[in-house]
């Protein structure tokens, strides 16, 4: 980062900021040549700064609004990079960068579909504990943790022949707090820096 980026700001805390964001853009762009890295680091730069003018409040607080208007590195940058490798491939180079943007689409791509199947299972474990809450009411004898006569422990229904089932009535607040934990998890936000 350039000394001249760090003079643009007077207060600490908006110097920290910008410095991080700059720093995840040019972790993010790496794959690129350095013209093409600085070129886009000057765009991104251009805009946040431009962006800041048309805003109201503290140093920080412009370039937090900023950087929330142009959003997350990680959502656009890659498609960025994308974009310019493709634009800079020559004849010689087409095959790599095609390579190159394979690798970049399958990992993204693979990286969504875990994420999509942690979500997905993440929301049936609070679909199941919810269900369970409801049936536990409808049969409590049947309904909650069991411990199997091979000592394996079990959540759900059960036949009350042999097993031992643990929490009772507690089973009512324990599944609707677990189904609440984790459906809170799930829709957590991370703040945007």
């Amino acid at each position: 980062m350039n000394q001249s980026s760090q003079s643009l700001f007077r207060e600490s805390g908006s110097k920290t900021l910008w410095l991080d964001y700059q720093s995840r853009v040019e972790q993010l762009a790496r794959r690129l040549a350095k013209p093409q890295r600085r070129d886009m680091l000057m765009e991104i730069r251009a805009h946040l700064l431009e962006s800041m003018l048309n805003t109201e409040g503290s140093e920080l607080e412009r370039l937090q609004q900023a950087i929330e208007r142009l959003g997350n590195p990680e959502d656009f940058i890659p498609f960025w990079v994308e974009e310019r490798l493709v634009q800079a491939a020559d004849p010689s180079l087409m095959v790599h960068s095609r390579w190159q943007l394979l690798r970049m689409d399958a990992a993204r791509g693979m990286a969504g579909l875990l994420k999509s199947m942690a979500f997905g299972f993440g929301y049936m474990l609070v679909f199941y504990s919810f269900i369970m809450f409801f049936l536990k009411l409808v049969f409590p004898e049947n309904i909650g943790l069991f411990i199997l006569t091979n000592g394996v422990p079990f959540v759900g229904y059960a036949d009350i022949n042999g097993q031992t089932e643990m929490l009772g009535w507690w089973f009512l607040p324990v599944s609707l707090g677990f189904g609440l934990a984790v459906f809170w998890l799930l829709n957590l936000k991370t703040p945007r820096t």
